[in-house]
């Protein structure tokens, strides 16, 4: 007896099927809890992070990387992996909500552009944690990109939910403790540490004197000097 072929999962009809499956789970877990507030511990967290990984990949195959409904997945997986994050710091467990963090920011780069606030503010959470770890050599290109897209102008003043002032100290703090020059864009290391006199918290070293006039504009704007 020959035995009876079965549908690929790469059949349309049954990535569709799939896909329907997945949002009536998703829908399930929505009216369950709407927001994932405060009060959901990590094991459900967690158990949600499964269902949204399983409706972003199904909803990739049948609509696209790019589709409105992917997109809408980026955010809330994304979102969840933040939250389960935010449980680990507050439990101490850093090296854990690093790899959370991570997650997170792969997600939202990749779907939500770099330029995101959302990517922003997950760059800026994910380089807290390895500061916090001193974990220097991970914090310092994260705090880097960050201080260079406000220097930019990439996003408003109002834009920043007053992290800049937090970001600039740890960013300051890195480059002194892996003994690089201050100036961004600056690869030099410090041979002798020449602060700027107005900057004291942070304290801000460079490698030379033409290096802190040639950027001082740029440090002007970073560290609000008046």
């Amino acid at each position: 007896m020959v035995a009876a072929l079965t549908k690929h999962p790469s059949h349309p009809r049954v990535r569709d099927l799939i896909y329907i499956k997945n949002i009536l789970r998703l829908r399930q877990v929505v009216i369950e809890d709407v927001d994932l507030d405060s009060t959901v511990d990590e094991k459900t967290l967690k158990e949600r992070v499964v269902i949204y990984r399983d409706c972003l990949q199904t909803s990739i195959s049948v609509h696209g990387d790019n589709s409105s409904e992917s997109l809408s997945f980026v955010r809330i997986l994304s979102n969840a992996h933040d939250r389960i994050a935010t449980l680990l710091v507050d439990q101490g467990r850093l090296s854990e909500a690093a790899e959370h963090f991570t997650t997170c920011l792969e997600l939202r780069r990749k779907g939500l552009g770099d330029s995101d606030l959302g990517t922003l503010f997950a760059l800026v959470n994910l380089s807290a944690v390895y500061y916090n770890l001193r974990s220097f050599e991970k914090a310092n290109p994260l705090l880097t990109e960050y201080v260079e897209k406000y220097s930019a102008g990439n996003f408003n003043y109002s834009d920043r939910d007053d992290k800049l002032p937090n970001v600039v100290s740890r960013f300051a703090d890195c480059r002194h403790e892996l003994k690089k020059c201050c100036s961004l864009g600056c690869a030099n290391s410090l041979t002798r540490e020449l602060q700027c006199p107005k900057c004291s918290d942070p304290p801000s070293y460079f490698c030379s004197q033409d290096c802190f006039k040639a950027n001082y504009k740029q440090h002007k704007r970073i560290f609000n000097h008046n």
